[in-house]
């Protein structure tokens, strides 16, 4: 039974004296047992952990001795009756891959080995077809009109189901979870079984004798309650065939002329195929995916710039953090990440159960999708607005709370409670009236049970927490106020007492709260104040320290030692004992790294701090912090691969420019421009780098002294944002694109010190988005936003207008999207891409990143609207650029508006 009470100011004092002392005493000695038990809990964790990986390496030897009989198989593509039949429902995208990555490693995703060997059943996913987008209304080309407008997800995206299962009853929470919950079979969601027949359900497709697949808990199929398509399959399933309207139509090959007719968006476009490839009688046939597949190794970023609270501890020792749709959780010691790969849009918030195992995290959606009448469900494309609870072992889904309406927007605020076990989940939208819903999460099934809900009202709310020692007691804090709630649990209610701040001035916003050793409710406000209201839900002011931040007080944090921990505006971080006095311990961040917004300590008592820089920093007030973690903070459209070395480069439009080492896993160095960059390429030689910024400069680095050695303006009359620059294969030569329509072309002298301007190529009648040059130097070729291919000769700067005369011509890059070889990449739900092409001369890989977040492997070239790809989840916008490595061993892909880079080993 949950107890309602809230206690005054005048109950407090009665219980003052010796006696309080003693339960003082008793409530700090149960906390430091439950610490030791929270630690052997983390051992136990830990080697489930690596039993688990040698379950892997088993299972990966016994899939090697099998590997010979299955790469001889053949791909069946399916019959235009099985075609007719499947609903064109995508899969679901697998929480983790059990592939291996390179160099025998083992893979950081604990599976087991029935998981594993389900999995890698080759299984088929359906891209479906929604409505025709006009390509200017494409989020890359709002971004070449405004290179500066920031902007939230794009709603044109591919929805992932899961195939239907019986979910058993899940077993109930326990306060301290056992050794048995470690086990990646828990709730089932690693037993396997057979997909049913087609006669089993209507929408149906054939599948494969002897085809299994894992089944998970909160995977989309029960976000939705819908029947998906029966192929379903783990991440990086092959996609299967779409329904085109007018709009978009099938590939026609011409024999006699050697072309290809493609209608993309309704418009006609004639490609020229090469020779070779004429000779083919399959040029409009349905591409099967590749063999190569995608395991997502490293992910390069932090979101802090506009979220609180999302940086923990965990029992195992890793350190928890999102960014666009993927958890991390990262071994710092050992640099080994391991990722949530559930949610499929941008992650706003995350909380961790008291038993620092469990995680709950929210993600964002389309606010237009509401709960449709009788309780159907939406559709499999339409991204929701859901919570997902999920076990940081095994990374498997537990619940999904909020998948079917329940929410009309993101959320800012999430937290267990922690006296009852952490039985209570409490979710805050960022909805109008900022609704406050509590769920009995492990109740109902995989969807939680809603047990009370309530408006917080319009003001903005950033903070909310259950207070360790006092039942049912609830704090918010927000514009202009702090709220103490009481839950009611006969009548399963909420009431609230309103924080009386009598004593100081109302701050115009409460930012942050946290609670002490002894129960003490603290919070940080815009005046720079850090305030006591004491313990047990006393709503008013017992002391506060004045300025104690100028400009505001954006994080506290309470130590292991009771150590209290501010971060403000002022870039400082200072020490504070119990009754809030200073310790002299302060630490001021450096304008590179910006300010704190979240704070959590390490096993050792090292300090993590997350910045609005998205950066995570590292260490103590004694030592000095350094960086943990590294990104951009703010969209991402430059991106190259180094010609020689596992390295590449990034910059963004937040003026740094950062060279990166793929083996290492952290950037070699960085620096500041001194403007936004939209587009960066290495010189052949690699020992240089071309920059192209917003403005319509662009510069030339040394890339071992960082030191600018070349400034160039294409066009002193305009300021025009330069799209993409290419250096040519003989290093003489370097094209510029620029959206005034025109290509620059300059001839690189003396050693690239010196770049003299030849002239510029017009003729394009829009952006100028993308460039190819050829192998030997001689011709270039170019795509513009309005859905044109022009070929040219730069030496002449003159545009080849008989298009077949470069048929055959051998080209060192495939980074326009608009080609023979990507012309069955486009469908109806993609406004925009990115393309790259692997190196290698024998089977190559089309490398696809589109608006909805979906990186994508085809097989190259793709010439049919029907082809099949291999899709993964990550990214939770569009996907602004990809880039095969020099030796094709890995793939980087960078997500534009959501400032994250992955890097993926191709497998």
């Amino acid at each position: 039974m949950l107890d309602g009470s809230v206690y005054s100011d005048e109950q407090m004092s009665s219980l003052d004296g010796e006696p309080n002392g003693r339960i003082d005493e008793l409530e700090k000695r149960i906390r430091h047992q439950g610490d030791e038990i929270v630690l052997l809990r983390s051992v136990i964790a830990e080697l489930v952990r690596r039993v688990g990986d040698l379950e892997n390496a088993a299972s990966r030897t016994r899939d090697n001795r099998s590997s010979h009989t299955l790469s001889g198989s053949t791909l069946t593509l399916p019959t235009k009756s099985s075609a007719t039949r499947s609903t064109g429902r995508p899969s679901i995208t697998s929480l983790s891959s059990p592939l291996n990555s390179s160099g025998g490693k083992l893979s950081s995703h604990h599976m087991s080995s029935e998981s594993l060997q389900s999995s890698s059943t080759l299984n088929r996913q359906s891209v479906g077809s929604t409505s025709s987008y006009g390509l200017r209304n494409s989020p890359s080309m709002d971004r070449l009109a405004t290179p500066r407008t920031s902007g939230g997800s794009t709603t044109a995206r591919t929805f992932v189901t899961s195939s239907p299962s019986t979910a058993a009853k899940p077993t109930p929470m326990r306060k301290w979870t056992s050794n048995s919950d470690f086990q990646s079979g828990t709730n089932g969601s690693s037993a396997s079984h057979t997909l049913p027949s087609p006669g089993h359900h209507a929408n149906h497709s054939t599948l494969p004798s002897g085809t299994t697949q894992r089944r998970q808990y909160g995977s989309q199929a029960h976000l939705n309650d819908v029947q998906p398509y029966a192929g379903a399959a783990g991440n990086g399933s092959p996609a299967g065939l779409s329904t085109y309207r007018a709009a978009h139509k099938e590939s026609v090959f011409n024999p006699d002329d050697g072309y290809l007719h493609v209608t993309i968006r309704g418009k006609g476009m004639n490609f020229h195929v090469p020779s070779v490839d004429c000779l083919s009688n399959s040029l409009t046939q349905p591409n099967p995916p590749p063999s190569q597949r995608l395991k997502l190794e490293w992910v390069y970023g932090y979101r802090g710039r506009d979220c609180r609270s999302n940086l923990h501890q965990i029992a195992t020792g890793d350190t928890v953090y999102f960014i666009a749709s993927v958890v991390v959780l990262v071994n710092l010691e050992e640099s080994v990440q391991r990722h949530y790969l559930g949610h499929t849009d941008d992650i706003r918030c995350l909380t961790v159960h008291p038993n620092k195992m469990t995680i709950a995290s929210g993600q964002t959606g389309n606010p237009e999708k509401k709960k449709r009448p009788g309780g159907s469900s939406p559709g499999p494309d339409e991204k929701l607005v859901h919570i997902r609870v999920w076990d940081s072992v095994s990374l498997n889904t537990l619940h999904v709370i909020g998948g079917n309406g329940d929410f009309d927007r993101g959320f800012c605020c999430l937290a267990f409670s922690k006296m009852d076990g952490g039985a209570l989940l409490v979710a805050i939208d960022e909805a109008q009236d900022h609704v406050l819903t509590l769920w009995d999460w492990q109740k109902a099934g995989t969807r939680g049970d809603r047990i009370a809900v309530t408006n917080c009202g319009p003001d903005a709310v950033f903070a909310c927490e259950f207070h360790p020692s006092v039942p049912n007691l609830l704090i918010t804090c927000g514009k202009s106020n702090v709220t103490f709630w009481t839950v009611d649990g006969t009548l399963l209610t909420l009431s609230k007492v309103a924080g009386s701040f009598e004593r100081v001035e109302r701050p115009k916003f409460v930012l942050c709260l946290c609670f002490t050793e002894n129960g003490d409710i603290i919070t940080g406000d815009s005046s720079g104040n850090i305030i006591s209201w004491g313990r047990a839900a006393g709503n008013r002011v017992r002391n506060i320290v004045t300025n104690a931040h100028p400009g505001g007080v954006f994080v506290l944090f309470c130590c292991s030692d009771g150590t209290l921990v501010s971060g403000g505006k002022d870039k400082r971080l200072v020490g504070w004992d119990q009754d809030l006095n200073r310790t002299g311990m302060e630490y001021e961040l450096t304008d590179n790294y910006g300010t704190a917004r979240a704070i959590a300590q390490t096993r050792d008592s090292t300090l993590l701090v997350g910045t609005n820089r998205n950066c995570v920093l590292q260490g103590d007030f004694i030592s000095g912090f350094s960086v943990a973690v590294q990104g951009h903070f703010d969209e991402i459209w430059a991106l190259a691969t180094h010609p020689n070395h596992h390295q590449f480069a990034t910059a963004s439009y937040d003026h740094f420019l950062t060279l990166w080492s793929t083996s290492e896993k952290s950037p070699i160095w960085s620096m500041e421009m001194q403007d936004g960059v939209h587009a960066v390429a290495f010189h052949p030689d690699g020992d240089l780098i071309a920059v192209a910024t917003i403005s319509g400069r662009w510069f030339v680095l040394d890339t071992l002294t960082k030191e600018i050695i070349s400034s160039q303006t294409v066009n002193g009359d305009t300021q025009d944002l330069l799209s993409s620059i290419k250096y040519s294969p003989d290093g003489r030569f370097i094209a510029v694109a620029s959206v005034d329509r025109s290509i620059y072309i300059y001839q690189i002298l003396e050693g690239g010190t010196k770049c003299m301007k030849l002239g510029k190529c017009v003729g394009h009648s829009s952006a100028v988005l993308c460039l190819d040059w050829s192998t030997d130097s001689q011709y270039l070729r170019s795509n513009s936003d309005n859905f044109e291919l022009i070929y040219w000769n730069p030496s002449t700067l003159k545009q080849i207008v008989n298009a077949a005369m470069c048929r055959d011509v051998e080209w060192d890059s495939c980074n326009c999207i608009l080609e023979y070889g990507v012309a069955g990449v486009w469908s109806e739900t993609v406004q925009a891409l990115s393309v790259d092409c692997t190196h290698s001369s024998g089977s190559r890989v089309l490398a696809v990143g589109d608006d909805g977040g979906k990186v994508k492997l085809f097989s190259y070239p793709a010439m049919s609207l029907k082809s099949l790809c291999h899709s993964y989840n990550g990214h939770s916008n569009h996907v602004s650029t990809v880039r095969f490595m020099h030796d094709d061993s890995r793939l980087i892909s960078a997500g534009g508006r959501d400032a994250s880079v992955l890097q993926w080993i191709v497998i």
